[in-house]
């Protein structure tokens, strides 16, 4: 299982899921920044829903790693969610074993390389994001987010 633990495609699914949740953990509702959050699998040691979106929610550090998940709160809001059915039909499915082939992790990885986040109230494609030159973060912050050229600018570059 480490070997999909540091996988890009993981990296970038983590990534896209804290986004995406808006930095909030599933369990305890608690709000940080997305990169101080964790992605947390319900179904730990299952090969077969790692990369399952259902079943991989934003968590804060507390709950993901402290309380290994949380599971109590995470099982009963996810039963809200999904219903009791469905849930019962993934835990039969999460116990099989899946090989993940090189192909299929790039292809996971591009998937959601190419997913928009939500960043400063400002949309940005994944795939085309930069580092902030003072903040070394994957994405430009408000104060240095590139600005289009003025007039004045392209006279001073022609």
């Amino acid at each position: 299982m480490a070997s999909l633990k540091t996988s890009k495609a993981w990296k970038e699914l983590s990534k896209h899921t804290r986004y995406r949740d808006k930095g909030i953990c599933y369990t305890c509702l608690v709000q940080h920044d997305p990169r101080e959050m964790d992605a947390g699998h319900f179904f730990h040691r299952s090969s077969m829903m790692f990369f399952n979106t259902i079943f991989v929610r934003c968590q804060c550090v507390r709950c993901n790693r402290f309380l290994h998940g949380n599971l109590g709160i995470y099982a009963r809001r996810l039963t809200e969610e999904i219903g009791l059915k469905e849930l019962k039909r993934a835990e039969v499915e999460s116990v099989k074993y899946k090989k993940w082939s090189p192909k299929e992790l790039k292809a996971i990885e591009i998937k959601y390389m190419s997913k928009e986040i939500q960043t400063d109230d400002k949309l940005i494609k994944e795939k085309k994001r930069k580092l902030c030159p003072h903040k070394m973060v994957a994405y430009y912050c408000g104060s240095c987010m590139p600005r289009k050229k003025s007039k004045i600018d392209k006279k001073k570059e022609g």
